[in-house]
Parts: C-alpha cells; sequence; structure tokens
C-alpha cells in the first residue's frame, strides 16, 4: 500500500505500513542506528539500544503482537523514490490513544533513520507526516537520558520535555537509566 509522497532534498519520501516480512531489514537499520547513537553520545563502543533492538524481537512485540499490557503499535516504514528505485531507510511506530484507553493522546513508541541517511531532514517530515495522518491533542515519547542529539530534534520538532522517569530496562548491564519523557499538544 502506498501513502502519499513528500518531497524531500529532491528525494520523494514514501510511508507504508510494515509486514512481519521487512522485520529483518528493519532491524538491521535499527541496530545501526541505535548503535551510532549508542556510541556518539554515550561513549559506548559497543553500541545498544532498547531490549530486543537488534534481534528483531523489539520491532515484532511493539509492531505487530503487543504484550500482555500493551496491544501493538503500527509499524510504518520509511521509504525514498530514487532513480535507481526504492530504499529503505528506517521507521516508526506509533500507538493510537484510542487503542490505549486514552483518546487523543498518540505516543510515538520509536523513530529511526539509518545513519547513512540521516541530517537530511527525513526525521523531522517523518514527524509531519505522522501529526497529520494519526491527529491528536497530545503526542508523547521517551529517549534516554544520554540521547543528546534525540532531545535537540525533538525540541525542534515541537517537543517539550516534561519528567525524567527510571527506567530499569535501559542500560540493562547498569542497572538503568532515565528517560526523559517529552509532550507536543495541539
Amino acid at each position: 500500500m502506498r501513502i502519499e509522497n513528500h518531497e524531500q532534498n529532491g528525494l520523494p519520501l514514501r510511508f507504508e505500513k510494515a509486514s512481519k516480512d521487512d522485520i529483518p531489514e528493519l532491524t538491521k537499520i535499527m541496530k545501526r542506528a541505535f548503535d551510532d547513537e549508542a556510541i556518539r553520545f554515550k561513549g559506548d563502543s559497543r553500541g545498544g539500544g532498547p531490549p530486543g533492538y537488534d534481534d528483531g524481537s523489539f520491532l515484532m512485540r511493539w509492531g505487530f503482537t503487543g504484550d500482555d499490557q500493551n496491544p501493538p503499535g503500527l509499524l510504518y516504514k520509511i521509504l525514498i523514490d530514487r532513480e535507481i528505485g526504492e530504499k529503505l531507510v528506517g521507521a516508526f511506530i506509533v500507538f493510537i490513544g484510542e487503542k490505549l484507553g486514552s483518546p487523543g493522546n498518540n505516543t510515538l513508541g520509536t523513530i529511526f533513520i539509518d545513519p547513512e541517511w540521516q541530517d537530511r531532514g527525513f526525521g523531522s517530515q517523518t514527524l509531519q507526516y505522522m501529526f497529520v495522518e494519526f491527529p491528536a491533542k497530545r503526542w508523547r515519547l521517551g529517549t534516554p537520558e544520554w540521547a543528546t542529539r534525540n532531545h535537540h530534534f525533538y525540541e525542534k520538532n515541537g517537543f517539550v520535555k516534561v519528567q525524567e522517569v527510571w527506567d530499569p530496562e535501559l542500560d540493562e548491564g547498569k542497572g538503568g537509566a532515565y528517560s526523559y519523557i517529552y509532550e507536543k499538544s495541539r
């Protein structure tokens, strides 16, 4: 299914609902993106990300199966059309408030762009697409305290940090870390 084209830096950007068949390729991109972030901003030469980011279980859980307490979100892939063919460059997961029992309040579960394609406006264009496609009174997300590039990105796109929450799943080897909670209201 094709979702509208958005022109960014001369390249048409497209969004399509992902399938389970997309998980292996999306996992490779997610691993590159999260490892790059951890190496550059956390100083961890091994990289790292949320549990399951490197084996596909994160995308499968949050994009397709959910868990005992949470329904699955909507997993979309981000593609660009080039003269030589389409290229998968990232993905995002959104949780629609109505499905979570919180009408009007959507949550961004994750967004990632392959490091090779970052700094071209694709992340901001993706957020704008989400705000139109999944309208909400309030958007909410969490990101690790050490992810300073993410903080700048979200703030540039109208989000405000509203809370710091201890998350034992972040940096499990070190016993956890703070997650910064951001919100954007209409």
